[in-house]
C-alpha cells in the first residue's frame, strides 16, 4: 500500500473485486463457501501491480512459479540468450538475459 500510496479502504475494496473476479473465473467454487481467500488475491494484486510496472518481469514470476526458487539465477537465464541462434526465444527472456541489471 505504501509503494503504491492507495488508502486501507481503496486497498480492501480492490481486494474484494479481485477475489470476485478470480472466483468467477475459477468458476468451482462459490463466494460463501471459499474461506480462505487472502493468499490467493493477495499473490495475484501483487502481480497484477508487477505486471504493470513490468511485462518482463510478470513473465519470470510465471516462469518462477514452475521452479524452485533455489534454481533460477541470472547465468541460467543469461544462457537463454545463446539460444536465440538455434531456437525462437520469448522476446522478454532476451530482454532479461541481455542485462543483469534488468533481471
Amino acid at each position: 500500500m505504501r509503494e503504491t500510496n492507495v488508502s486501507a479502504s481503496a486497498y480492501a475494496k480492490h481486494y474484494n473485486a479481485t477475489w470476485k473476479q478470480l472466483m468467477k473465473k475459477q468458476g468451482r467454487f462459490p463466494p460463501e463457501e471459499y474461506g480462505d481467500r487472502s493468499v490467493l488475491t493477495t499473490w495475484t494484486m501483487s502481480y497484477e501491480q508487477a505486471r504493470r510496472q513490468s511485462e518482463e518481469a510478470a513473465c519470470l514470476l510465471k516462469l518462477w512459479g514452475f521452479l524452485d526458487s533455489g534454481e533460477m539465477w541470472y547465468g541460467l537465464v543469461a544462457a537463454g540468450s545463446g539460444l536465440a541462434e538455434e531456437m525462437e526465444v520469448p522476446g522478454w527472456l532476451a530482454k532479461m538475459a541481455g542485462d543483469e541489471l534488468e533481471f
